[in-house]
């Protein structure tokens, strides 16, 4: 009996020393984390503070310590691995044997210092007493043990004190003017990201990056524990990255693009941050904002980034925050800008949220179009004496690769390379010089275009473009299925050498391209003697590549010609498609407004709220894919109207260096600077007096009367009015290729299925059927106006009276004024 008590007695102490230990350990493995936490933060703020120097030449050179320890390591468990046998005198060959035998445990010893494995049963015992090699031992052991420690507080030090950084700023942080979320780490974002910082003041805005399970590049996904470690930590280049912008950042485990969202959750929206993500810190960041929500998806996997908009635009925080007054919320997934992906735009977008499409193809053309060297007038010449403002020569192109680039650029060099004859009559009430039913004619042009896919390329384009398949345009265009390294691709530079003015080479691959380009230039430069008007554009699409084809192309332009002339252009790259100015605040949508106030401001449509908005508004609210589509259309054409400016003010700025009669447009007639326009304070306002008082009874100037008024109201000589006019036919022609490029035609030229629509509904746009009243020649818009109800006195008064050539002179109108402000501001 007594034995039985004793037992139960040691059993329960047993078990007291158990629960003691175990709670020992606890208050040690706390105490283990507590220290990690201030090694963490002490190593984070000797990067960001007063030893970042020493932090990142340790960074750097974290490979040769390891390398060294490494070494340090063999050697000393090598030695302590052999002993000298007691008859061998001094050390022998054989000595040198039984030492080599140690090698390939010195190795595997030496590795495992670096995973704290220290073996001293591996040391002969003769070793454990002597003070030298025991101080050796444990100072290789230390020094494994710190370069394993940097590496750990490099990768998982940055993110444990990013999440107390975000949690500490989602609990007490300030408020902010802009919040900027990057989902997922990818190269678009870093750049993008880093401009912001450049563009904007800090301590108006916060960075977020979300790392996501999609951040990965690997062929082959990882498992188990693997997985969890490359998920948590981060390569040196993100992690150098993220350190260089100083920006907030988080995980995410699940998917954005995977999450299952209801019906009821996608109309009525839930917690997809805070609750789905398991982000709850990054969706309050949301109430830290007081302005602009800005989210961006830019990842490679296009359907992704389109899965994940479509679920984030479900968040119930991000709805919440759109609706407040003041707020926008801007969502940005990168994918191709076509029907598919313009349904994420039509299906989420609203007053206050916007979706929008980055297509890095366009955007590419974009930089083309916002760079005055690269326009398509520079490379021809300009009547600047007799029919001033209009050209002389042909505009000649050659476009290599059919792929997305190649398609955007034809588009914009159908809209762009239009510019009107010097063979146009002079005055609007006159016949052309070769075409007695024309007064105005689009000059000499024709595109070459090439792809190895022709034939499976041209068709899906041309029907989404059919007008530039038209009757008309059929010898504007030459479409060669050819591949760049046959005969034929030869046999067609062979014709177009001495002519081609504008070349884009976009084959999908930046090696390719700048082979190509470079063939080309050659072939020309032989067969050529004035290069003068001649350049090469060819489209970066890889930053890695993009230094070395900078170097050739700068090879080329430096020794290709007798003196610097920048015939091989690079265009395209990520760092200069993702900048703030590109992106976020576009300074030619801004420009654009404008041109929209100037439409309002001739059809008595302004009012007390902004103009581009209440458009949105109306038409955004209609949910029909006709208002879906006039939006998009009369958006675009405002921001082209900023961008075809520098055509524009080009030819204003050599034909007014040119000619005497015109330099009343000049304030102290110099060139290339522009003076002040003669009162181009009143040139709107004096156009839309020319035009008329629309509640009057007689409707205002008849259309055929405007020149007479016009020059009336704001004093132009014959001179100004020529030039005036010629802009104002050069902005019809560059509207209606921008029109025939997004796929628009006339009534007329569709007549199966015009002559199913009544006659009536002719005179106006037809965004289901894309048929536009006024895709004609310049001369026939005064019947057109007319035939649209200009002089309808049944029309209630206040209504817009179209009369469609004004719309023209308000461009160019709008153009100068803009460029008279933007130079004002300058000069404050």
């Amino acid at each position: 009996m007594s034995s039985c008590s004793s037992a139960n007695g040691d059993g329960a102490a047993g078990n007291a020393d158990v629960g003691s230990l175990m709670s020992l350990s606890a208050l040690m493995a706390v105490g283990i984390i507590l220290v990690a936490f201030v090694v963490a933060a002490v190593f984070y703020r000797m990067e960001n503070g007063r030893w970042s120097r020493f932090w990142r030449f340790v960074e750097r050179h974290l490979t040769l310590l390891f390398l060294l320890t490494w070494t340090f390591g063999f050697c000393i468990y090598t030695v302590g691995m052999f002993i000298v046998s007691d008859d061998a005198a001094g050390f022998t060959v054989d000595s040198f044997l039984r030492l080599l035998r140690q090698t390939p445990m010195g190795v595997v010893h030496a590795f495992g210092m670096f995973v704290m494995d220290s073996d001293i049963s591996a040391v002969h015992e003769e070793f454990h007493s002597n003070l030298l090699f025991m101080t050796l031992f444990s100072l290789a052991h230390f020094m494994a043990a710190a370069v394993s420690m940097l590496f750990v507080i490099k990768h998982f030090g940055y993110n444990l004190m990013a999440r107390v950084q975000l949690w500490a700023t989602g609990c007490s942080g300030a408020m902010r003017e802009r919040l900027f979320i990057f989902w997922g780490i990818n190269e678009p974002s870093y750049l993008l990201a880093a401009d912001i910082r450049r563009t904007l003041k800090a301590g108006t805005y916060r960075l977020v990056f979300v790392k996501t399970a999609d951040d990965g590049d690997e062929t082959s996904a990882p498992t188990g524990l693997d997985r969890l470690f490359d998920f948590l930590s981060l390569k040196n280049r993100e992690l150098d990255h993220l350190k260089e912008l100083n920006c907030l950042t988080a995980t995410a485990f699940a998917r954005l693009s995977r999450c299952e969202l209801t019906a009821a959750e996608r109309n009525d929206g839930t917690q997809v941050l805070a609750g789905k993500l398991a982000l709850g810190q990054v969706a309050r960041l949301i109430g830290k904002t007081r302005g602009e929500l800005h989210f961006f998806m830019l990842g490679d996997d296009q359907e992704s980034n389109l899965r994940a908009t479509a679920n984030i635009c479900a968040d119930s925080d991000i709805r919440r925050f759109a609706e407040v007054e003041g707020h926008k919320v801007t969502i940005y997934s990168h994918a191709r800008y076509d029907s598919a992906s313009r349904v994420v735009e039509d299906a989420y977008s609203s007053s206050n949220l916007d979706v929008k499409i980055v297509d890095s193809s366009h955007a590419s053309i974009d930089q083309l179009k916002s760079t005055p060297d690269y326009h398509p007038i520079r490379f021809v010449e300009l009547d600047t004496t007799h029919n001033v403002g209009t050209v002389t020569s042909p505009f000649t192109s050659l476009v290599v690769g059919f792929g997305e680039s190649g398609q955007d650029a034809v588009r914009y060099l159908h809209e762009f390379g239009a510019f009107v004859s010097s063979l146009s009559s002079v005055d609007d009430d006159q016949p052309g010089s070769d075409n007695a039913n024309r007064q105005v004619m689009r000059s000499e042009y024709h595109c070459h275009v090439v792809d190895a896919g022709m034939d499976q390329l041209k068709g899906r384009f041309l029907s989404s473009a059919p007008a530039l398949d038209g009757e008309g345009s059929r010898d504007l265009y030459s479409f060669h299925d050819c591949d760049i390294s046959s005969p034929d691709f030869y046999s067609l530079l062979d014709q177009v050498a001495a002519t081609v003015n504008y070349v884009v080479v976009a084959l999908g691959d930046s090696e390719q391209s700048i082979s190509a380009a470079v063939n080309i230039f050659n072939y020309v430069r032989r067969n050529r003697v004035d290069i003068s008007r001649f350049k090469i554009f060819v489209r970066s699409y890889s930053s890695y590549y993009e230094p070395h084809m900078r170097d050739i192309a700068d090879h080329y332009n430096q020794v290709g010609t007798p003196a610097f002339a920048e015939h091989i252009v690079i265009f395209g790259s990520a760092a200069s498609i993702y900048t703030f100015g590109n992106i976020v605040e576009s300074r030619f949508e801004a420009e654009g407004r404008l041109y929209n106030r100037a439409y309002c401001t001739v059809n008595n449509r302004l009012g007390t709220k902004d103009e581009w908005a209440l458009r949105r508004e109306i038409l955004l609210g209609r949910h029909t894919l006709e208002a879906y589509g006039e939006l998009r259309r009369k958006e675009m054409q405002d921001v082209e109207n900023a961008y075809h400016a520098f055509t524009k003010l080009y030819i204003i700025e050599r034909v007014c260096a040119d000619n005497s009669a015109l330099s009343s447009w000049f304030a102290d007639g110099r060139v290339p600077k522009f003076g002040r326009i003669s009162a181009h304070e009143h040139l709107l306002e004096g156009i839309v007096e020319a035009q008329g008082d629309y509640s009057a009874p007689d409707r205002g100037v008849h259309p055929s009367d405007r020149g007479d008024h016009l020059s009336g109201a704001v004093g132009y000589n014959a001179a100004d009015q020529l030039l005036f006019r010629n802009l104002a036919r050069l902005e019809h022609l560059r509207w209606n290729g921008s029109h025939e490029a997004l796929g628009y035609r006339y009534y007329g030229d569709h007549p199966t299925l015009s002559q199913q629509l009544p006659f009536g509904t002719w005179h106006s746009c037809n965004e289901r059927y894309r048929l536009h009243n006024c895709l004609m020649p310049w001369e026939a818009l005064d019947a057109e106006s007319l035939l649209a109800g200009w002089d309808d006195a049944t029309k209630p008064d206040g209504r817009a009276y179209p009369d469609y050539k004004l719309y023209d002179f308000v461009v160019v109108t709008t153009t100068i004024n803009n460029y008279f402000h933007s130079h004002d501001q300058n000069q404050v």
